[in-house]
């Protein structure tokens, strides 16, 4: 990707602060593994401190994620400063531990947009998935307790193997309980991923999923809105309107930062735990001073090194495809690359706004 100009590293800065590695659950498709809390997990003090830095840069978001944030009994004041500073608040939650007090107090905090996750239409396919027995009636149930008390929620829907068969039934279903906003993810086979591999969505069979899902997306837009993961562009689309609009890869125009429980920053979500990406750590520096393009360009050039990509025409843009994939491949390179379609940045959904 050295080809490709790196646009400016401070503008509308859209934070992803994983406040704990903790997790109450084993999801199958987890890309950072999360599990225990660790013993260098940032502390409170920590994390304002950052957050005041993050206004001063302009940062316009900031989603707290983890492991499951909801774990961290801290979760309400750290919400409420980050609100205080003028930034858009969001938190992503499996939904596991939301009652009607907690709805409330996120609420009062100031959280803009509660995101869940819902990974079948059934409950077996999404207990199975998420490794917890009886968890599907208890999210439904705390959507719908979300969605009364006012609070803006959205559900995301990681489609797999094991569920893709309920995903095109998923937007009645929500509908129904009254959400107005939902994201079909792709699955991508890193961290906990990387072990179930094998449930990662072929491209042809992707492709037909986005035709489809396109096609449910218009038809239900008045009763809510859909966005889903392009992951993969044929060459017409990668040489038409959606390769201009498409973010090939996150490096290219760096705006949102993952910043790992312990303070190590990293430019995508993808790549948190590989050390060769990580560009420093808050507790040792300024974020200021790590979020700069040579160090981001740094990572992306790293990247150009494949033959397989010698002659492509996408290459300029895409080599190796996604660098998080390629780094996790014994070939070097993004294993959706298949000498016809071209991968594009997995996480970027489409349309990029609701």
């Amino acid at each position: 990707m050295a080809n490709v100009p790196l646009k400016s590293a401070g503008n509308e800065l859209k934070v992803f602060l994983h406040v704990t590695n903790q997790c109450n659950l084993r999801c199958v498709h987890c890309c950072v593994d999360s599990r225990q809390k660790l013993g260098n997990e940032l502390g409170a003090a920590e994390i304002g401190r950052f957050v005041d830095e993050l206004a001063r840069m302009g940062a316009t978001r900031i989603n707290f994620t983890g492991g499951e944030p909801l774990m961290r009994e801290d979760i309400f004041e750290l919400i409420e400063y980050a609100a205080g500073k003028g930034m858009e608040v969001r938190l992503e939650t499996n939904g596991s531990l939301l009652t009607k007090e907690k709805i409330a107090r996120l609420k009062s905090a100031g959280l803009d947009l509660l995101t869940v996750s819902l990974d079948g239409s059934r409950r077996g396919t999404h207990d199975s998935f998420r490794g917890r027995a009886g968890l599907f009636d208890t999210v439904v149930r705390e959507i719908r307790n979300a969605m009364a008390a006012g609070l803006d929620t959205t559900v995301s829907f990681c489609v797999s193997k094991h569920n893709i068969g309920e995903a095109m039934g998923m937007p009645e279903l929500l509908a129904g309980v009254g959400v107005r906003k939902m994201s079909y993810l792709f699955f991508t086979p890193i961290g906990r991923g990387a072990i179930n591999a094998a449930l990662t969505i072929g491209n042809d069979k992707w492709l037909d999923f986005r035709r489809r899902i396109e096609i449910k997306r218009q038809q239900m837009k008045d009763r809510i809105s859909i966005r889903y993961a392009l992951s993969i562009l044929t060459p017409d689309e990668a040489s038409g309107r959606l390769g201009k609009e498409m973010e090939w890869c996150t490096l290219v125009e760096p705006n949102t930062p993952t910043i790992a429980p312990n303070g190590d920053v990293y430019p995508c979500v993808l790549l948190m735990g590989n050390k060769q990406s990580c560009l420093g750590n808050i507790r040792d520096e300024s974020f200021s001073k790590i979020w700069n393009p040579s160090r981001i360009a740094a990572i992306r050039e790293g990247g150009d090194r494949n033959e397989r990509c010698l002659g492509c025409r996408h290459a300029p843009k895409c080599a190796p495809g996604c660098i998080a994939l390629a780094a996790s491949s014994a070939e070097g390179i993004d294993q959706r690359c298949d000498g016809k379609n071209v991968p594009v940045c997995p996480c970027t959904l489409h349309p990029q706004k609701w």
